[in-house]
């Protein structure tokens, strides 16, 4: 997060800085070889900033159903599963995950929880 703040030094980071960011400051830095460990370690801390920096519209909404933590999980499940996609009309990048797949997410996250027969 300090690293962000030095990088930039405003309040505010686009998807694109973020990713150049990561690029040119994070993974530069990274050796070419870490053993299992060490990368399941990097790889949380790497998620935690990631949270630290989009957290804010999920965690502060109005008529809140799932708390923090939950949220979290949740926005790690769309993080895993979500594609980027170039917009040609925007010249941006979009992070999506397709209707069909989040339906099927939902529905066996539901059947995981053993309420997978209501589902319509």
């Amino acid at each position: 997060e300090n690293g962000i703040d030095d990088f930039r030094s405003t309040d505010t980071l686009t998807f694109e800085q973020y990713r150049f960011y990561l690029k040119n400051e994070v993974f530069a830095a990274l050796p070419d070889k870490m053993d299992l460990d060490v990368q399941l370690v990097t790889e949380e801390k790497l998620e935690n900033v990631c949270w630290l920096i989009c957290n804010q519209p999920y965690i502060e909404r109005g008529n809140q159903l799932f708390s923090e933590k939950c949220v979290k999980q949740l926005w790690r499940i769309f993080c895993r599963l979500a594609e980027l996609t170039h917009d040609e009309d925007t010249n941006s990048l979009q992070v999506i995950m397709a209707a069909r797949e989040v339906e099927l997410v939902c529905q066996q996250f539901l059947t995981c929880l053993g309420t997978g027969d209501s589902w319509e």
